[in-house]
């Protein structure tokens, strides 16, 4: 699901800088902006999305902020949460609630002010300001010089404190690095280190793995149980024409985000582009659960549920441990999920014409 995730947000940067910067208000006062460069020209009655590669948030915005990009900064406030994803994000603002930022470099800079929780994810992230709840912190390298007021949980392989660095309530800290006693003297509560170590990440990934893989083969199942015709239509295109449905795949993928997009430009065809990015979002999940299907395809028929589910149990397998190659299962797991992609366009596309077909009857 992680792979799927940065797809999506990868492509909604590429589609935002190859569309004019624009925005759409409601009724409600909220603003929607996609665009190359974005910064909006006054201030956000409600909540503010944004995707794009360049976005400065200059004007109040009096809800939330969920922002998609690649440069990212925050230099007015935010007066409820803010919730960003981007190569670098930068906070140099007030915020009233919770902040939940994720990139390659994060910058909370001094004159930042965060009434709420802060949860942080990335590999060089630096915070000087201050943090008004509880701070969750995951980074390869660490400068805090900033006051958290509630409990920090940090694991970082490197930190580093300056002067004014400052947990009002517990820390729990797993790093690799010496801390200095006049830190921790300035831990209000109990503190807890810990080794930085991969031992216990690993134990979780292998969880989350598992857990992926146990919920794969229930949808699978489910699919092969509940909509057997339907598993059988998807089958038949990758088997008849694999790279036919595979370019089907890669041609919807990046079209299907594009007319969504082009829809919410205009003002009648906002329901339209809210159902396309709806169906694209089904579609894209639904997909990762049927990518070990197109593998199925080609192996032999089987006529039982239990000897399916076991074809089924046989790819998923499969196709976790060919993922886990460099490089090449990358590459091979992106085009079984591009073809997975097409089969599902192709297979609802007949549907579609089996259904016209039989009202004209």
């Amino acid at each position: 699901m992680k792979t799927l995730f940065f797809f999506f947000a990868f492509f909604s940067i590429f589609f935002g800088a190859a569309a004019e910067s624009f925005s759409e208000k409601t009724s409600s006062g909220d603003e929607y902006f996609f665009g190359d460069q974005i910064s909006p020209s006054e201030k956000a009655a409600g909540d503010f999305l944004g995707v794009g590669k360049i976005i400065k948030i200059e004007k109040n915005i009096f809800g939330d902020a969920e922002v998609l990009g690649n440069n990212i900064i925050f230099s007015a406030p935010i007066d409820d949460d803010i919730r960003a994803i981007g190569a670098r994000v930068t906070l140099d603002a007030s915020v009233g609630d919770s902040v939940i930022l994720a990139g390659e470099k994060i910058v909370v800079r001094p004159s930042a002010a965060i009434g709420g929780d802060f949860w942080a994810a990335g590999h060089d992230i630096k915070i000087s300001g201050k943090i008004g709840g509880d701070a969750k912190i995951f980074a390869a390298k660490l400068f805090l010089d900033g006051e958290i007021s509630g409990n920090a949980q940090i694991s970082a392989a490197e930190i580093t404190f300056g002067p004014d660095a400052k947990i009002l309530g517990s820390a729990k800290i797993k790093t690799d690095s010496t801390i200095p006693p006049t830190f921790l003297s300035k831990v209000s509560e109990n503190a807890t280190i810990e080794p930085f170590s991969d031992s216990a990440d690993t134990v979780f990934l292998i969880k989350v793995f598992l857990l992926g893989f146990v919920a794969i083969l229930l949808f699978g199942g489910l699919a092969l149980y509940l909509a057997p015709k339907y598993v059988d239509t998807f089958l038949g295109f990758p088997k008849k024409s694999l790279f036919s449905t595979f370019a089907i795949g890669l041609v919807g993928f990046f079209v299907i985000p594009m007319a969504a997009i082009l829809f919410f430009v205009s003002g009648v065809g906002f329901p339209i582009g809210a159902i396309l990015a709806l169906f694209y979002a089904v579609f894209i999940l639904v997909a990762h659960f049927f990518s070990a299907f197109v593998l199925v395809a080609f192996l032999p028929r089987f006529s039982t549920f239990w000897q399916k589910l076991a074809a089924f149990f046989v790819a998923v397998a499969a196709l976790s441990a060919i993922e886990l190659l460099p490089a090449v299962g990358g590459f091979f797991a992106a085009f079984i999920f591009l073809t997975a992609f097409g089969a599902l366009l192709r297979t609802h596309f007949s549907i579609f014409r089996f259904l016209k077909k039989n009202q004209k009857v």
